[in-house]
């Protein structure tokens, strides 16, 4: 798999966790005392943060860009491919690029939502 398109779905899956750990709703649903929740919660969201700054810090700054302006757009920078069909924006790919033995070895986008793709079997 290309190193930078395994770099963005770390940081997908990064922001999603943050996300969770900074929603109000997630933190009610864990059955633990409040102030044993806000310091578990607190240095949970912190190590999220480091690891985020890591990958952050090792993506070219155009694709981090474009994956910032992809996650305020949809909510998300990167989408799986799920038999041929974006998990974005549910466009079915032509049947070449689903037919193409090698996936994943480089960038790619949805030829419509312009998502970062990945393709899964």
């Amino acid at each position: 798999m290309d190193p930078i398109l395994e770099m963005l779905i770390a940081l997908e899956s990064l922001d999603a966790e943050l996300e969770d750990f900074e929603s109000e709703e997630y933190r009610n649903s864990i059955n633990i005392t409040q102030s044993a929740s806000d310091e578990v919660f607190s240095q949970q969201i912190d190590k999220l943060k480091e690891l985020r700054e890591e990958v952050v810090r090792s993506l070219p700054i155009a694709i981090y860009k474009r994956y910032q302006r992809l996650r305020e757009k949809y909510k998300r920078g990167v989408a799986p491919v799920v038999n041929g069909i974006c998990a974005n924006c549910f466009m079915e790919f032509p049947s070449a690029l689903v037919s193409r033995p090698v996936k994943n070895k480089s960038l790619e986008t949805c030829p419509n939502c312009g998502i970062y793709v990945y393709w899964t079997k």
